[in-house]
C-alpha cells in the first residue's frame, strides 16, 4: 500500500488549476467491479500478462513447467513464467527482488498462492492495475489514462488500452513520451495477443455469468 501524496490547487469556484504530486508520483485508485475501468483494458492486461488468469490458481502450471525445462537445460534460472499474481508478489510483497534463485522463486510462488487464496480475481486485478507504474511518475491505469489521453480509464478504447498495457514491462522507456516508436511496437504486440486470446470470461459487470468479452477483427474495424 504505497502512500501516494497528491495536492490539488483549486480556484475560487472550485475548479482545479493544477495537481502537485510527491516524488512517488500520481495515483488515482479505480475499481473494476464499480465499472471504472474499460473492458478493453482488462482484456489487454489479462491477454498480455496472464492469459489463463481467470482459470489459474494464482500461477500458470504449464508456464512454470515450461520454464522449469528451459532452466534445467540451461543450468540457470532464465525463465520466470510470472503470472499477474506472481508479479504482485514479487513487486509489492518482495519489494521487486528479482534474484534468480530457486529459493526466491519458490517464495514468490508461495506468496502468489496465498494472495490468490485471500483475494478474488477482481481484487487481484484491482491491485495490479492501481499499483504498477506507467511511466512519467504515474501509477495505475487512471493516472496513466489521464496523462496520456486526458480521459478516464473507463473510456479507454481498444487501441488506447493496448498502448497503456504495452508500457507495463518497461514503463520508464516504453512510454510514448520517452520513445513513441517503441510504445507503438509494444502496443501492436498487445493487440496481437488480444486477438489471439479472443474471448475472456470476466467476473464483473454485465459479463458476470453471461456472455464473454471478445476481441476480433470486427472489434478492430
Amino acid at each position: 500500500q504505497p502512500e501516494f501524496q497528491v495536492a490539488r490547487v483549486m480556484d475560487a469556484s472550485g475548479a482545479e488549476i493544477m495537481e502537485l504530486t510527491g516524488e512517488d508520483g500520481s495515483r488515482v485508485p479505480v475499481s473494476i467491479e464499480a465499472g471504472e475501468v474499460s473492458p478493453y483494458f482488462v482484456h489487454a492486461v489479462v491477454s498480455s500478462e496472464d492469459p489463463t488468469f481467470y482459470e489459474n490458481p494464482g500461477l500458470n502450471p504449464l508456464s512454470i513447467a515450461r520454464a522449469f525445462v528451459q532452466n534445467l537445460r540451461s543450468g540457470t534460472i532464465e525463465s520466470g513464467a510470472s503470472s499477474i499474481t506472481q508479479q504482485i508478489a514479487r513487486e509489492l510483497v518482495l519489494g521487486g527482488d528479482r534474484a534468480q534463485t530457486a529459493q526466491r522463486k519458490a517464495t514468490e510462488i508461495a506468496i502468489a498462492l496465498e494472495i490468490a487464496d485471500q483475494y478474488s480475481k477482481n481484487q487481484v486485478l484491482d491491485i495490479y492495475i492501481n499499483e504498477f507504474p506507467f511511466g512519467n511518475q504515474t501509477f495505475g491505469v487512471e493516472a496513466a489514462s489521464q496523462l496520456y489521453f486526458d480521459i478516464p480509464a473507463a473510456d479507454l478504447n481498444m487501441v488506447q488500452a493496448a498502448l497503456l498495457v504495452g508500457i507495463l514491462p518497461q514503463p520508464s522507456t516504453w512510454n510514448p513520451v520517452q520513445d513513441r516508436e517503441k510504445a507503438f511496437e509494444a502496443m501492436d504486440v498487445v493487440i496481437a495477443r488480444m486477438m489471439e486470446k479472443g474471448c475472456l470470461n470476466f467476473q464483473h459487470g454485465e459479463w458476470l455469468n453471461a456472455s464473454p468479452f471478445c476481441i476480433n477483427l470486427n472489434t478492430i474495424d
